[in-house]
């Protein structure tokens, strides 16, 4: 949420960073449990429509966005050697 002055409040700073942590762990775990990229790209959708207006379904709407960020984080996870 916004404050008056247009600055992000310090809670909806700390709810974005935990929606962030958990879309990072799900993607780790999904993807060494070698989970398909629609499985992933639906529950990272879940987890972003927590802190969102939008519906999973509008978010998985968005072109490309199951494949592209399934992706980012594969590419992400072997860039930084966890994968």
């Amino acid at each position: 949420n916004i404050t008056g002055d247009g600055h992000n409040t310090v809670d909806t700073q700390v709810h974005h960073a935990r929606g962030h942590e958990k879309c990072t762990a799900t993607a780790m775990q999904a993807i060494k449990a070698g989970e398909d990229q629609e499985k992933i790209g639906y529950r990272l959708a879940e987890i972003l429509a927590e802190e969102s207006d939008l519906t999973p379904a509008e978010i998985l709407s968005f072109p490309y966005f199951t494949s592209m960020t399934v992706e980012g984080y594969r590419q992400f996870f072997k860039k930084k050697k966890l994968l």
